[in-house]
């Protein structure tokens, strides 16, 4: 159940992962507990998994720690 509305997830997710509660759009900011981690790089259906397959950083190239590694070897 999302907001009242039942959905049924087409996919497994993993525990701390993130779903989608509303439908977005290309570039919509994506919340996480309110504050934005990033925006959607294609469209997200409402209940769809939320990470690196459509989902990207909007302060570093690319989520994980290596990616933050790379970003600091290069400054």
């Amino acid at each position: 159940m999302i907001d009242g509305k039942q959905h049924r997830l087409k996919t497994d997710i993993a525990l701390g992962h993130k779903i989608a509660r509303i439908a977005m759009k290309p570039g919509d900011k994506v919340l996480r507990y309110g504050v934005p981690i990033g925006s959607t790089t294609r469209s997200v259906a409402a209940a769809e998994h939320v990470h690196t397959q459509n989902l990207q950083s909007d302060y570093i190239s690319a989520h994980g720690r290596d990616a933050a590694r790379s970003q600091e070897i290069r400054s």
